[in-house]
């Protein structure tokens, strides 16, 4: 089934048209508001020329119109391509030179950038502003909506077909296109509501970005399927989300280490006893901070995983077991296997390390146009997710290493090579090396030790000046470090990032 009917279904199945679904900024839509304007947005869509298949972009923040444009680009058949309100020009231009969006809803705040890329996507036809009116080249999304009252999209949508494209940098630093099916998204729902449904009904916040499969269905549609409300902020601020999770009586947490902390730091200050579920993933968590959120809200916490590639969320531990340093096991009732294998694919016993690969429902359909990179992660039906892991003799898997080089920062995916690819583009840089430091608050930042060419200087600031311009915040080094030697190389000549990263460390250590 497609997940707008699905969404429909469950809803009608429910009967609960007129229960509340989404609080933001202190204003709720019921679930039949949801629907109907998804189906405004469906209609507009297919007036405007959008077939089954199209991209439809959108690039805007959190807010209840997101989730129905979502629904409304399911129902009519096309592809969404959400876009992080983070990043910039240079980042996000190569994603739509690849996906080639025919239409784009965008906020006015991001309008500038979007008209500085489109001369660059013939395809981009329909730039819909979220405005009651249009500016320079785009039509009002009242009069979008205005317009196309009393159309209906006849086309028919299939399970295995894609809904959702989100764009990873990939180890090698160049945009990659996850695509996912209606059949993907809605196994995470099924998988998520058989393990926590039992729990009965709770009231969920969102501060995670919609642009992220973990904020938009792992979070805020999986709630929404077992008739949990969410609270959706325009992102996290401990204060603010403290506060609303004291006013509206907030139940479950979904989120990152890093903002688990801080509420758990903010709750001398607020009420947020009404807490039962916190569910940890991204990163590590350590016992330290098992047993603060046990002393501050009461309640044992889960950790869960999972990848964009494998549709946001795979494994979860069962509400009321504490297995510290595991996160969980995978979902039932869906199909879903995972498993611990050796360099040659071969099944690893209970206890031994290797990579962990999973096979079934959430596996992505493959990588936007590169057949190549798909064929490399999708083997024998097993998506290798380059994850090193083990399981206990009862099934529960254990992070031991995270995908070679990888930062988390904040929950906030970086790769080496990307942060890399922006530094050697300044004239002044010979060789360059980024990789993750501890950071107290965000878990891991970025890190990078500059060469310059012969004859030339490199100023730290300058150059951190020169990161921001061209990538998103969370990913510009905090630290830079320049080396008038050459890097540590391999004996074919690859930068060795694990030395690079020790000989800095070392240095930081007898400061």
């Amino acid at each position: 089934m497609d997940f707008f009917n699905a969404f429909k279904d469950f809803v009608e199945g429910e009967k609960i048209e007129k229960k509340q679904a989404i609080f933001f900024k202190g204003q709720a839509a019921t679930y039949g508001e949801l629907i109907a304007e998804a189906d405004r947005v469906a209609s507009g869509l297919t007036l405007w020329g959008i077939k089954k298949g199209d991209v439809v972009c959108i690039h805007m923040g959190n807010c209840t119109k997101f989730l129905s444009i979502f629904l409304g680009i399911a129902k009519c058949g096309a592809i969404a391509e959400p876009i992080n309100i983070l990043l910039t020009e240079y980042e996000i231009k190569p994603m739509l030179e690849q996906s080639k969006p025919k239409a784009i809803f965008v906020s006015p705040a991001y309008l500038p950038l979007v008209l500085k890329i489109k001369p660059s996507l013939p395809e981009l036809r329909n730039c819909i502003l979220m405005s009651e009116k249009a500016e320079e080249s785009t039509l009002s999304y009242e009069e979008f909506l205005k317009k196309s009252e009393g159309i209906q999209p006849t086309v028919e949508v299939a399970g295995d077909d894609v809904v959702l494209i989100l764009f990873t940098a990939g180890t090698t630093g160049i945009p990659k296109g996850v695509m996912l099916t209606h059949t993907n998204l809605l196994s995470v729902v099924q998988g998520q509501r058989n393990r926590f449904g039992p729990l009965g009904e709770m009231v969920t916040l969102c501060s995670l970005p919609l642009s992220h499969i973990y904020g938009l269905n792992t979070i805020t549609f999986a709630s929404l399927m077992r008739k949990w409300p969410v609270i959706l902020e325009e992102w996290f601020q401990t204060e603010e989300s403290a506060k609303v999770i004291e006013r509206y009586r907030v139940s479950c947490i979904l989120g990152v280490p890093t903002t688990v902390r801080s509420l758990v730091e903010a709750a001398s200050r607020y009420n947020m006893r009404s807490i039962q579920l916190v569910l940890c993933g991204a990163a590590p968590v350590p016992e330290e901070l098992y047993q603060k959120v046990e002393k501050a809200f009461g309640c044992i916490m889960t950790e869960g995983w999972g990848l964009t590639e494998g549709s946001g969320n795979a494994t979860a531990t069962p509400p009321g077991v504490r297995k510290v340093g595991s996160c969980g096991i995978p979902f039932d009732g869906i199909g879903l296997e995972c498993a611990i294998v050796d360099k040659d694919d071969n099944p690893l016993p209970p206890g031994q390390v290797g990579e962990l690969v999973q096979r079934g429902p959430l596996n992505m359909k493959g990588y936007w146009g590169n057949p190549e990179a798909t064929a490399e992660i999708l083997r024998n039906g097993w998506l290798h997710t380059g994850d090193l892991a083990r399981m206990d003799e009862e099934g529960y898997i254990y992070i031991v290493d995270r995908k070679k080089d990888m930062i988390i920062r904040g929950g906030f995916n970086i790769y080496p090579a990307e942060v890399e690819a922006v530094l050697y583009s300044h004239p002044s840089v010979k060789e360059a090396a980024v990789f993750g430091v501890p950071d107290e608050k965000k878990g891991e930042t970025v890190a990078a030790t500059l060469v310059p060419k012969p004859g030339e200087r490199i100023d730290e600031d300058e150059m951190i000046s020169y990161c921001q311009e061209r990538l998103a915040r969370f990913k510009v080094p905090k630290y830079i470090k320049i080396s008038q030697d050459p890097l540590p190389k391999s004996s074919t000549g690859k930068i060795l990032r694990r030395r690079v990263k020790d000989d800095f460390e070392k240095e930081s250590k007898q400061l």
